[in-house]
């Protein structure tokens, strides 16, 4: 089964991100984004994130903050837990080493 690996590319300049927000994972979240003004969603969610990336950025506990919302409410909803190398690539950030050259999204099979 191919798996993607996701890098950095400096030329980038917008990313779609598709959130898939389901009642039994966020109780109550889709009845508050119903009553928000038309076309607001995506506004409202991405003010939060980048806010919340700011903030925790700052306060120097992204990785820690990243760990603690996938394991709290309306994190993943299977329950998996993300295993320690998984963390690799945002520890790279987070430390200032993210200088590789820029690759395109590729795929890898892993029956290699």
């Amino acid at each position: 089964m191919p798996r993607i690996i996701r890098q950095y590319d400096p030329n980038e300049t917008a990313r779609r991100v598709v959130v898939d927000i389901q009642e039994e994972s966020c109780p109550g979240l889709l009845k508050f984004l119903a009553h928000l003004p038309y076309g607001h969603e995506a506004s409202l969610l991405r003010a939060i994130i980048y806010q919340w990336f700011l903030a925790h950025q700052e306060h120097g506990d992204l990785e820690y903050a990243v760990k603690a919302f996938l394991e709290g409410p309306g994190g993943r909803p299977d329950n998996r837990q993300p295993k320690e190398a998984e963390f690799t690539a945002l520890r790279s950030f987070i430390q200032g080493q993210d200088k590789k050259p820029a690759k395109r999204r590729t795929t890898k099979s892993l029956d290699k």
